[in-house]
């Protein structure tokens, strides 16, 4: 795998920043923020630490194993094609984020309230959900396979 990378602290928005096509382990993206000018097309992240962050970023096709989103505002992420393996969401907020075709397993949704999430053809094994509300949601075409929902609200969504 590549170096250790750390952008913690940076500010990326406006800049072509392309971490397509890397093999990643541990970076520090936390407290950044990055725009939709920002790619990890096809890239292998394990450990990669995004808490506190501002994501507008494409994630299209990437493995990502064991990466840490608490606190992040996901701002049209996109994880379109992507597998996502023991990933925290904790108190994140997704505004226009993209699942489509993404696997994601034994991953954490913790505090979650009135997410804005595109899920079409996701598919959700062994993932935790507490304390979520999912609110005016459409899951299309998307399987639950052992997931467990704890304190959780759903409400006008379609599954």
């Amino acid at each position: 795998m590549d170096n250790y990378m750390n952008f913690a602290n940076q500010n990326l928005n406006g800049k072509d920043v392309d971490f397509s096509n890397i093999q990643e382990y541990g970076a520090d993206f936390s407290n950044v923020s990055m725009g939709d000018n920002v790619k990890f097309i096809n890239s292998e992240l394990e450990g990669v630490n995004f808490a506190d962050s501002c994501v507008d970023a494409d994630f299209t096709n990437c493995k990502i194993n064991g990466a840490g989103f608490s606190n992040a505002r996901l701002w049209k992420a996109n994880f379109t094609d992507s597998k996502l393996v023991d990933v925290s969401f904790n108190k994140t907020y997704f505004s226009n984020a993209d699942f489509t075709n993404a696997t994601l397993t034994r991953c954490t949704f913790y505090e979650i309230y009135e997410p804005n999430i595109v899920f079409t053809n996701t598919i959700f094994k062994d993932c935790m959900f507490d304390d979520v509300m999912f609110d005016d949601i459409k899951f299309d075409n998307c399987k639950f396979d052992n997931c467990k929902f704890k304190n959780s609200t759903i409400v006008l969504t379609t599954i």
